[in-house]
């Protein structure tokens, strides 16, 4: 792509994402529920959508909450540090934005509450996977949890559970590095099967060209959409 046309289409993407997207935190507040449809409880759910409405205060000021939970998403690799990244932003640009543009384009995303709140539906999924993943670790509590377990890239005795219930994820917690690897990629999977994340497997292939990313660069959550929630409802 002709580098100055590629400036021009990140530009112009920057100015739609701020000329459309203030009141976008609004149709986010269904976000939740994404972890509920891929197999996590109403109640995980909930807590989630309290967890995001309590790092509003501190995302506004440019930091996260750091907990525990926080710590084990960035451990699985579920969420960046927000040091690092601004995960949001980056897909609301498809990563084709640098410079003054990419800075106003994350400052956008953290005075509408966007970022925040997605990575603490990240982070609340990461949770929630666990908790499902110990639920079905021993292939007896539903029918389904064989083939469930079998969904993630995990066999029994992958997912091995302390005796607190809790799913052991590292090699000091006494796994094989095998099966630690098996266990951090299946809780990735789960989580990006809750909470949206468009990919290049989400969408069509002319909107993988950069050629199109003007005309993709919202559309992808349509499709994204339809990948990650409807298909599974």
């Amino acid at each position: 792509l002709n580098p100055t046309m590629r400036r021009y289409m990140g530009n112009m993407i920057v100015y739609q994402n701020v000329r459309l997207l203030p009141l976008a935190i609004f149709s986010s507040v269904v976000d939740p529920m994404g972890i509920a449809v891929r197999g996590g409880t109403v109640g995980d759910a909930f807590k989630t959508f309290v967890r995001g409405i309590k790092e509003v205060p501190a995302g506004l000021k440019g930091k996260q909450i750091t907990d525990h939970w926080t710590q084990m998403a960035e451990a699985l690799g579920t969420i960046d540090n927000a040091t690092l990244s601004h995960s949001l932003g980056a897909l609301y640009t498809q990563g084709m934005v640098d410079g003054t543009a990419r800075k106003i384009n994350d400052t956008f995303f953290r005075f509408n509450l966007m970022e925040q709140f997605n990575n603490s539906m990240r982070v609340g999924a990461t949770e929630a996977s666990l908790k499902v993943m110990a639920k079905h670790a021993d292939g007896k509590a539903s029918l389904h949890s064989a083939r469930w377990m079998n969904e993630l890239g995990l066999s029994r005795g992958d997912s091995k559970v302390d005796k607190d219930g809790h799913v052991l994820t590292t090699v000091a917690d006494g796994l094989t590095e095998a099966q630690a690897a098996r266990v951090k990629r299946a809780v990735n999977q789960w989580v990006d099967g809750a909470v949206l994340r468009p990919d290049a497997a989400d969408k069509p292939t002319w909107m993988n060209d950069p050629h199109f990313m003007l005309v993709s660069h919202l559309k992808q959550f349509v499709y994204s959409f339809q990948h990650t929630i409807l298909d599974r409802v």
